[in-house]
């Protein structure tokens, strides 16, 4: 899907996690905040301020704050149930010419007649950003890069590169601080993709999203219902 125009979502970390405003599938988000549409028909969510434009995919459930901006000139695709925080930036583009006397674009603001487009040709295939990430606020991701599933992106991070499943990553670069979980559990919440059940079994498996699965020995499948 496109957005061309500011898509509007509330701060999770404030009132909107208050009582009267929970359930925003059902109640709809705070006000200033807006519900955005996605494939499957669930609702997604962004914030006033954000701006989307060009090609910017969100799965269901998935939320960016405040003072975003998400250019997909190059398709920009965001999984189900990611939290993306304040002033992220994703800008996916053609780049312009460095092997010639100027990396001015003539041709686009003066109208010069160059025997070749104002950009070259794209770098790679846009952002890929999985279901169940948590991006920290002030992060920028670059052109090329796949986020996988479960990462954690800390605050005023520099993506350059790809993120592994359930990774934390820090830093200007972002590097691998560690993992989330241990190789087995990941492996497991990779295949379970909890993200991909309906609404209604998310729902009532309370036990499996409430457990603290660095303590669980046996594997992960045995607290789902």
């Amino acid at each position: 899907m496109g957005y061309e125009a500011r898509a509007g979502i509330g701060d999770p970390a404030g009132a909107v996690l208050q009582g009267t405003a929970m359930k925003w599938h059902t109640n709809g988000p705070p006000a200033g905040y807006r519900t955005l549409p996605t494939a499957c028909g669930e609702p997604a969510f962004a914030h006033e301020s954000v701006r989307m434009l060009g090609e910017v995919t969100l799965g269901r459930f998935s939320y960016v704050n405040q003072d975003s901006l998400l250019a997909g000139f190059l398709p920009i695709r965001i999984g189900a149930f990611t939290c993306i925080g304040p002033r992220f930036y994703a800008h996916t583009r053609e780049n312009h010419r460095i092997t010639i006397p100027s990396a001015y674009p003539f041709q686009l603001i003066l109208g010069m007649d160059l025997p070749f487009p104002y950009t070259r040709d794209p770098r790679g295939d846009g952002i890929n950003i999985g279901s169940d990430v948590w991006i920290g606020s002030h992060v920028k991701v670059a052109e090329g890069v796949c986020i996988g599933h479960g990462a954690v992106v800390g605050t005023y991070s520099l993506v350059t590169r790809d993120v592994e499943p359930y990774g934390i990553y820090v830093g200007v670069p972002a590097r691998l601080l560690r993992f989330r979980f241990s190789e087995s559990v990941i492996a497991d919440l990779l295949d379970i993709a909890w993200w991909q059940w309906p609404l209604e079994r998310i729902l009532q498996n309370v036990k499996f999203f409430s457990t603290d699965l660095q303590k669980v020995k046996t594997s992960i499948k045995n607290l789902i219902e």
